[in-house]
Order: structure tokens, then sequence, then C-alpha cells
């Protein structure tokens, strides 16, 4: 019957409205700098990580990673010293945030690499 058709979808589609979009992102957006600031503590104060509902600032020293919500198309844009712009968008499937041009490229994976780079 049509109410088991949650389907499994990605990007848009993943989700029912931009709440439930701008939801999901503020709890990615806030695990992520608890788990970065607990990663990388022992660098103190040359590295500081900021969150907000529509926003996630990462800076060490001369490097900054912005990761910003684009309601509009329901994703998520990361700018990178290491790798410039990458766009993610999430599938409701595996519950993860993937590149739109590498879905095996993982949101967080691919910040502590990038990261770990810096």
């Amino acid at each position: 019957s049509l109410q088991f058709s949650h389907f499994f979808a990605k990007g848009f589609n993943a989700f029912k409205n931009d709440g439930e979009f701008k939801e999901k992102v503020a709890d990615l957006f806030y695990n992520t700098a608890d788990a970065i600031s607990l990663k990388y503590e022992k660098l103190g104060n040359s590295f500081n990580v900021d969150a907000t509902d529509d926003l996630l600032s990462i800076k060490s020293n001369d490097s900054e990673f912005l990761l910003n919500r684009q309601t509009p198309n329901r994703q998520i844009w990361l700018s990178s010293p290491v790798s410039g712009s990458l766009k993610f968008e999430y599938n409701n499937e595996n519950d993860k945030w993937t590149d739109i041009k590498d879905p095996k490229n993982e949101i967080s994976a691919c910040l502590s690499n990038e990261i770990d780079k810096v």
C-alpha cells in the first residue's frame, strides 16, 4: 500500500520538507563540532570550532573549513583549503551525507582527512 512507500531517496527528495532538512543539518553540524573538538583538543587555542544551525566553521592556524546549509537545493556546501568547494547531499537509505560527484566520499571522513592534511 502507499503508506509503506517511504522510498529511499537522496538529495532534495530525501526530506519531506525544509524543516526536516534544517533539523538534520543542525544535528550534523553540532555533532561534528563536538567530535572534531574532542579529536583535536590537544591543539588548544590554535584550533577553533564553531557551529550554528546553518554554519560550521573549523579554523586552524591560517586554514579555515566552512560548511554551510543550502536550503533551496537541500545540500551542504563545504569550502575547504584542501579540495576547494564540495557539495554534499543526504541519502536516507544509509543515513549519510555524500559528495554529489563521488558518493563514496562521506562528509565526516572527508572532513577528518582534510583537517589532518592542514
